[in-house]
């Protein structure tokens, strides 16, 4: 009944100044109570004649609190902050080898308990000790490592904005840009622009309802060409992944190239103008660019030689002019100035919106392929005399009766794919022929792009569900003449 309730207090012994080994082999002495029980208690433990059944049922324990009973002993180990011998449970005799059915006691003096700890503040060897000077020491190296990151990244920053950061407007008139180039900044805008109208967003940071291109590689390009004339500049806060340093021999840091795709950009206008209604980028209002239309494009056509609509009808050279002439003489400023490179912008992008859509015409019916420059060059042809939504018919046709022809004759669709262009150009010959007014929407799918919107629907006020219309010269003659009229039903309030 002693041992018993001597057991209940026995874990919190100390045996201050008493190896492993010594308490081990029993090869210490004292004149205490405590430490003769530990001594036996130890012995009895560390005795393989004796299983640990029998132990526990003696101590009145269970085997889960057999080794939380027994005594600690004095370590090799040095607490790091109060410089003291740690102290460590004694070692599961299952964790010790044996040697001629007993236990080894010469690997005794080598052990090492990984549950050392330090008597005065708790401190372990650890990888996570909680002790304070652990914990201390820890936020410490956490804050210098925060602070030497930082003033890296300040660096990096630092050389981002002298690189490729905010420079003085190039002042340059966005009407000498290619309307690829114009139309481009637009769609662009109007996907990425942030809502404080000046930072944008970098390409991976969001995914726009409607491509901005048709093909991704035209908006880097377009990056590329606004970036260089100074139009957008590197925002400074943009992802650090997206650039590439490198530190010199010297130590000091040169920033050698970013990725287009991944930097976000500024708009490049006057940080200094709080007037955002009256801010502008190349000379026109950034709401010009982003909502474009052709009343407003010609409006800049006539501001960039320097007057206004009112301005060149009181021009000396046409003043003495009858008003049918002076709208005539406008119209074929307008007409010069504009025609020839909208028209064959508006060509290209239905040939582009053309080929998209039959390639996901094709895509539907799982045709492995898309469609070459020899198909392209027909295609070209046929928005001659057919509108996209008549051609959007054919594709629609034409594509339906290969796979019904693969399925039926039991041919592969490289064979069906094969008759692809005959196949347009039969059921263009029969359109012709038979003057079909058949034509197809959009088939929404296959989303317009951002730049088709913003020139067709916007610019040119061509019905976005609508695909009837053949780009032509009339169609743009038409647009003119509505313009001058509105212009010249307004100029009873020039003279007021």
């Amino acid at each position: 009944m002693l041992l018993k309730n001597y057991v209940t207090n026995l874990g919190g012994i100390l045996m201050e100044n008493i190896t492993l080994r010594d308490i081990v082999s029993g090869n210490f002495i004292s004149d205490s109570f405590e430490y003769e029980k530990t001594k036996e208690i130890i012995a009895e433990y560390y005795d393989l004649s004796q299983s640990v059944d029998y132990i526990t049922k003696k101590l009145n324990i269970s085997k889960g609190n057999l080794r939380s009973v027994l005594p600690k002993f004095t370590t090799h180990h040095s607490c790091y902050f109060c410089r003291v011998k740690m102290i460590a449970p004694i070692p599961a005799r299952s964790n010790l080898k044996k040697r001629n059915g007993a236990l080894d006691l010469d690997q005794i003096a080598s052990y090492d308990n990984e549950k050392c700890i330090c008597p005065n503040c708790k401190h372990n060897l650890g990888y996570f000790c909680q002790c304070d000077g652990c914990v201390m020491s820890r936020k410490n190296k956490y804050q210098a490592e925060k602070q030497r990151m930082k003033s890296i990244e300040d660096e990096k920053r630092a050389l981002i904005d002298r690189d490729c950061g905010y420079k003085p407007e190039t002042g340059e008139d966005l009407l000498a840009y290619e309307l690829n180039e114009l139309f481009g900044l637009s769609a662009y805008l109007r996907n990425y622009l942030q809502e404080d109208m000046r930072h944008i967003f970098s390409l991976e940071d969001i995914t726009p309802e409607n491509k901005t291109f048709h093909d991704d590689k035209d908006l880097i390009n377009l990056l590329r060409m606004l970036d260089d004339n100074g139009l957008i500049y590197v925002c400074r806060y943009s992802n650090l992944d997206a650039f590439t340093f490198e530190r010199k021999d010297d130590g000091t840091l040169h920033m050698i190239s970013y990725k287009l795709s991944k930097v976000k950009y500024l708009l490049n206008y006057d940080v200094n103008n709080d007037e955002k209604e009256t801010t502008s980028v190349g000379y026109m209002d950034i709401t010009d660019i982003l909502y474009p239309s052709w009343t407003k494009y010609c409006h800049h056509l006539l501001s960039s030689e320097g007057f206004s609509v009112k301005q060149y009808y009181d021009n000396v050279k046409i003043s003495e002019l009858e008003d049918e002439e002076k709208k005539e003489y406008l119209f074929n400023y307008i007409a010069n100035h504009s025609f020839k490179e909208t028209l064959k912008f508006w060509k290209d992008l239905t040939l582009k919106d053309a080929i998209e859509q039959l390639n996901y015409r094709l895509s539907e019916y799982d045709f492995p392929y898309k469609i070459g420059d020899k198909t392209k060059l027909l295609i070209k042809e046929l928005l001659e005399e057919f509108s996209l939504g008549q051609l959007n018919y054919f594709f629609y046709s034409v594509t339906k009766d290969m796979a019904a022809y693969a399925r039926k004759e039991n041919v592969y669709l490289k064979q069906a794919f094969n008759s692809l262009n005959s196949k347009l150009k039969n059921i263009s010959s029969r359109a012709k022929a038979n003057h079909w007014d058949t034509s197809y929407t959009r088939n929404w799918n296959c989303p317009i792009t951002m730049i088709s919107k913003v020139f067709m629907t916007e610019f040119l006020g061509l019905p976005e569900d609508k695909l009837d219309v053949v780009p032509s010269y009339e169609y743009l003659v038409t647009l003119t003449k509505k313009f001058i009229e509105q212009e010249d039903l307004e100029r009873s309030n020039w003279y007021d």
